[in-house]
């Protein structure tokens, strides 16, 4: 009689910990994706206006294309200069030098 107790514990305990187990995992689930609609004007005017508050010029804008384009700004770091340019684009091995000075453009 006591054994059958036991087993009858032991199998609850189970039964009680992998019904947990299973909503705990469903409590983890990744929610659906959120869109967020914005207006174009809005979020154009937040990018020029944080472009400019970067001290980079805007040269030329078109909204049909979606592009914005800022005047030339010089980064200089010495031998990290090349480390530093992979953070905003990508930069072409040099064959016969090192990125010193880099002009670049947003």
């Amino acid at each position: 009689m006591f054994k059958v107790r036991r087993f009858i514990l032991i199998l609850t305990l189970s039964l009680a910990a992998t019904v947990w187990n299973l909503g705990q995992s469903k409590g983890q689930a990744i929610p659906p994706p959120m869109r967020i609609y914005v207006p174009f004007t809005a979020v154009w005017n937040a990018a020029v206006e944080t472009l400019e508050n970067d001290n980079l010029r805007v040269l030329d804008q078109n909204r049909g294309r979606g592009s914005i384009r800022t005047r030339f700004r010089e980064y200089i770091s010495g031998s990290l200069t090349e480390d530093h340019l992979g953070k905003i684009g990508e930069a072409p091995r040099l064959i016969d030098g090192e990125w010193v000075r880099v002009n670049y453009q947003y």
